[in-house]
């Protein structure tokens, strides 16, 4: 059963891609884990011109014990699972995804998404960002023409992280 498991996943796994995303970037807990403890970067997207391109998306459900995948769900019911369902010890991610699901294997192409410059819409840069990153990544924005507004992690003398803009 388990060796028909993880053939199962794998194949899946062929077809299928997602983009996570979170709807607070201002999370501290996010930005420790997933931006090296704020030296890294938040891009923030105008989701009303982004999720038409990638085909929607769905806020994730947290849940104590995750739903079983049942012999009777179809293809696109298991990746609706498997796509929007975590365990609730990620729930401060807040998190939305976007999916694609194809039956055929995916190519990296495919899973490739380039977003028209209009679908940029923030820039937030962690409070530990080096400057020659920083100066980086604005050099790109402007050189792409991305209308874009810029914002930088401080640290209050309270403990508080705030997003202010520059």
């Amino acid at each position: 059963i388990k060796q028909l498991q993880e053939k199962h996943f794998l194949e899946f796994d062929k077809r299928f891609g997602v983009l996570s995303l979170t709807t607070n970037p201002l999370k501290n807990e996010m930005w420790e884990k997933y931006s090296d403890n704020y030296a890294g970067i938040c891009v923030g997207f105008d989701s009303s011109k982004m999720f038409p391109r990638l085909g929607g998306g769905c806020q994730v459900e947290y849940y104590d014990v995750l739903p079983d995948i049942l012999e009777s769900h179809t293809q696109l019911e298991e990746a609706h699972i498997q796509a929007y369902s975590k365990e609730r010890k990620w729930e401060f991610e807040d998190e939305y995804r976007t999916q694609t699901f194809s039956y055929e294997p995916l190519t990296i192409k495919q899973r490739c998404v380039i977003l028209p410059k209009e679908c940029y819409k923030h820039i937030f840069f962690g409070m530990n960002i080096s400057t020659e990153d920083k100066n980086a990544v604005i050099e790109v924005c402007n050189k792409e023409d991305l209308k874009v507004s810029y914002y930088q992690a401080i640290k209050l003398e309270s403990g508080e992280v705030i997003q202010k803009q520059l």
